[in-house]
């Protein structure tokens, strides 16, 4: 996280793990002992095994086609893919995260107003099947003024995150 300029890393160091909101309160165990994070239910795990699980009760989709089906290949290229194709399952999970993750982000834009929330990673690169539900929640869900003022984008710095985050860390320290 990025406050008033400089890089906040909270009083153990570990600010800005939005993933561990809470999202459902008795949900998904999470590997850090909470239950219910926002990582667990907003992902690319979590896609696949909301797809895998949905197909294997008999929802039929062409995501078991694009990947022979082979539910263990079932990645969120692969429902990115079946999603352009107009299939219902793939459309209802990128809907489903994108609300999801828009649940975990319109509580930091009631909390910190932010003016720019950046997102990374791989599900960022679906765009609009992802970010429309995503501002879409975020009106919803969130105070209106800070809700239109924040700002929605995408890294392109993808690759170079964690040697950016190491930069600015030391820049901080040399102060």
């Amino acid at each position: 996280m990025v406050l008033e300029g400089k890089l906040y890393r909270g009083t153990t160091g570990s600010a800005g793990e939005i993933g561990h909101i809470t999202l459902i309160p008795d949900g998904l165990s999470c590997p850090c002992g909470n239950h219910g994070c926002l990582e667990r239910y907003v992902g690319a795990r979590a896609m696949a095994e909301e797809a895998r699980r949905v197909i294997e009760a008999g929802e039929s989709s062409l995501i078991g086609n694009l990947v022979d089906r082979d539910l263990s290949r079932i990645e969120p290229l692969i429902i990115q893919d079946a999603a352009h194709r107009k299939d219902a399952l793939a459309l209802r999970l990128w809907e489903q995260t994108g609300e999801r993750l828009g649940i975990g982000l319109a509580s930091l834009v009631n909390v910190l107003n932010p003016q720019w929330i950046v997102l990374a990673g791989g599900l960022s690169r679906a765009g609009p099947l992802l970010l429309n539900p995503v501002r879409r929640t975020i009106r919803k869900r969130s105070f209106p003024t800070p809700a239109l003022a924040v700002k929605l984008i995408v890294s392109k710095l993808d690759q170079d995150l964690g040697m950016v985050g190491a930069g600015l860390v030391a820049h901080e320290l040399s102060d």
